[in-house]
């Protein structure tokens, strides 16, 4: 004789999708597409060989699902307007200029960038990207940002060589040299390169970019 079936009733449905005839996923709630988009792009970024996965959704339905590699994604193509899309990035970095080109340029609501701690920065658009003066805001931001970038990059550069440099002239000296240190400068380098964009993004948010930047990276 069978039993009664026994019912999780801890169990939150309102996280449970289903898939639609076309092979689209609907949820629930927004919460519930965000922590599907999140475990889905940290699947990638905890990978043995880590990569960025693209999340795409709106009003609840996942649209479209596509992998990259280490340093980038692609977007999926015949997207609506308006859409939401979360990617990876592998490291703890803020959103990239050409991650708010691609927001703006695709009329994508949003844009997140997930990283391997659960943290995450986020635009969201409020302007129409199609209007004359916010494609000149696009055009001037995206000079900024690459400047910024290539400042940033400039200044990595130069402090791995100050860095070498250092280890060098105690190698000379006959100081032992730790694999600690190395593990520190990384990660001295990161929180520093972390907290610039951040500060660059915070002080360009709202009308200057016709954007809204909101992050809870930790540096």
């Amino acid at each position: 004789m069978m039993g009664k079936p026994i019912i999780n009733k801890s169990l939150n449905w309102s996280n449970i999708g289903y898939v639609l005839k076309d092979g689209t996923i609907q949820f629930a709630s927004e919460e519930a597409v965000f922590n599907f988009a999140k475990n889905a792009v940290q699947r990638g970024l905890k990978s043995k060989i880590p990569y960025e996965r693209n999340v795409f959704w709106k009003n609840r339905r996942v649209l479209a699902i596509s992998d990259g590699n280490k340093y980038r994604v692609k977007i999926s193509k015949d997207l609506p307007e308006d859409v939401s899309s979360m990617h990876g990035h592998v490291t703890e970095s803020p959103l990239s200029t050409q991650d708010y080109i691609a927001m703006m340029c695709n009329n994508h609501k949003e844009e997140i960038a997930m990283c391997p701690s659960g943290n995450y920065s986020k635009f969201t658009r409020i302007e129409d990207s199609n209007t004359i003066s916010t494609q000149r805001k696009i055009a001037k931001i995206y000079k900024k940002g690459i400047r910024h970038e290539r400042l940033e990059a400039f200044k990595g550069v130069c402090n791995t060589l100050r860095f070498i440099a250092t280890l060098i002239f105690k190698k000379i000296r006959g100081v032992e040299i730790n694999e600690s240190e190395f593990l520190n400068f990384r990660k001295k380098m990161t929180a520093r390169a972390t907290k610039n964009g951040v500060h660059f993004w915070e002080e360009l948010s709202g009308e200057k970019m016709g954007a809204i930047f909101e992050s809870n990276l930790k540096y």
